[in-house]
C-alpha cells in the first residue's frame, strides 16, 4: 500500500520549500569537478544508512540523497531517481523521503536517489536551469568511478514530471533513462485549458524565465513534452486526474496519442475523480503492481515495445 504515500508526497505541486543542512563529505580520497563533496565507495558501506545531502554542484539546491541497494551491491548499474514537485518555485526532496525509503525497501537491487534542484526565482527557471540540474546530477552519479549506471527510471510528479520528461526527451544523449513514472504533469505549455489557469502567467515565468506576452506559441510547444516525443523516448507510465486544477486530466490523452504514433511502450492512467494531488485510494492494488512491474523491468532489461491505453473512470 506504499504507493498512496508515494503519490501524495511527490506528485503534489503545492509544497513549501525547506532548507537542509549540508552533510560532511563522506571521504576525502575522490572528488568531482561538479561538487565539493568527496567520496570513497567501499565494499562494506552500510546499505541501511543513506548518504544525505550529497552535493553535485556548488549552488543551493544542488544536492541529493543516495540509498545504496539493500542487497549489498555498492556498484549497481540501475537506479531510480526521484524528482520532486512543487510548482518549480517550491518543494524539496524531503517531501519525497517516504517514497525514497519505500523504493529502497522494495527495489533491493537498485540504487535510489532523491534529488533536489535549484528553485525558480531570480534568474533561475525550469528551462534550462532545473533541467541542467537533472543532467548534472545524473552525470555526477557516473563520475569518478562512483557508479556505472546503465539504466535509470525517473520517478517524478507535477513540476518534477515536466523536468524528467524534458530531460529524457531532449537531453538524454547516452540513453540512460530507461523508464519514466510521472503523475500530474504538464505536457503542453500552449494548451488552451492550461492558459485558463489563474496562475498560468506565474507558472510560465517559472518554467521559461520570460513573461507570457514575450513568448510565441512555437516556443511554448518547443518546451512542451508533448511535442518532443520521438521514436527513441523511454517507455512511460503516466498518471493523471481528470479533475486536476492545474492541468486538466483529459489532456493526458494527447500523450497517449503521441506515444502511440511512435509505437513506444507506455501506460496512460486517467482517474475520473482525482485532483492534482493524486491519492489513488481506489485501484491501489492494481496501480501498485503496475508501477512495481514497470520499474523493475526497466531497471533490469529492455522490454519489447508495446502500447497500452488505460482509462480508469
Amino acid at each position: 500500500m506504499w504507493l498512496v504515500i508515494i503519490v501524495i508526497l511527490v506528485f503534489s505541486c503545492q509544497s513549501d520549500p525547506t532548507q537542509q543542512s549540508e552533510a560532511p563529505a563522506i571521504a576525502d580520497t575522490a572528488t568531482s569537478e561538479t561538487s565539493d563533496t568527496a567520496f570513497e565507495i567501499s565494499t562494506d558501506a552500510d546499505p541501511d544508512i543513506p548518504w544525505m545531502n550529497v552535493r553535485y554542484g556548488f549552488m543551493i539546491g544542488q544536492e541529493m540523497d543516495i540509498y545504496l541497494p539493500k542487497n549489498g551491491n555498492n556498484f549497481p548499474t540501475a537506479a531510480v531517481v526521484i524528482v520532486h514537485g512543487g510548482g518549480w518555485g517550491a518543494g524539496d526532496k524531503m517531501d519525497a523521503i517516504g517514497m525514497a525509503e519505500r523504493l529502497h525497501d522494495n527495489y533491493e537491487n537498485t540504487l535510489v536517489v532523491n534529488l533536489n534542484y535549484r528553485l525558480a526565482k531570480g534568474d533561475i527557471s525550469a528551462t534550462p536551469d532545473q533541467i541542467d540540474d537533472v543532467e548534472r546530477a545524473i552525470e555526477f552519479l557516473n563520475s569518478n568511478g562512483m557508479f556505472n549506471l546503465k539504466k535509470i527510471v525517473l520517478f517524478a510528479g507535477s513540476a518534477g514530471g515536466y523536468l524528467g520528461m524534458q530531460y529524457a526527451y531532449t537531453r538524454d544523449e547516452n540513453k540512460l533513462i530507461s523508464g519514466l513514472v510521472c503523475g500530474s504533469c504538464i505536457f503542453d505549455l500552449s494548451s488552451s485549458k492550461f492558459r485558463k489557469h489563474v496562475m498560468y502567467d506565474v507558472l510560465i515565468k517559472r518554467i521559461l524565465g520570460k513573461d507570457v506576452d514575450t513568448i510565441s506559441d512555437a516556443e511554448l510547444k518547443r518546451n512542451s513534452p508533448l511535442f518532443n516525443i520521438h521514436k527513441d523516448v523511454p517507455p512511460a507510465i503516466i498518471f493523471s486526474g481528470s479533475q486536476d486544477e492545474i492541468f486538466p486530466g483529459p489532456e493526458v490523452r494527447k500523450m497517449d496519442s503521441a506515444y502511440n504514433s511512435v509505437q513506444v511502450e507506455h501506460i496512460v492512467v486517467e482517474f475520473g475523480m482525482e485532483h492534482h494531488e493524486l491519492t489513488l485510494q481506489r485501484n491501489i492494488d492494481e496501480i501498485t503492481a503496475m508501477v512495481e512491474n514497470f520499474t523493475k523491468r526497466h531497471c533490469t532489461y529492455i522490454f519489447a515495445n508495446r502500447a497500452i491505453s488505460l482509462l480508469i473512470r
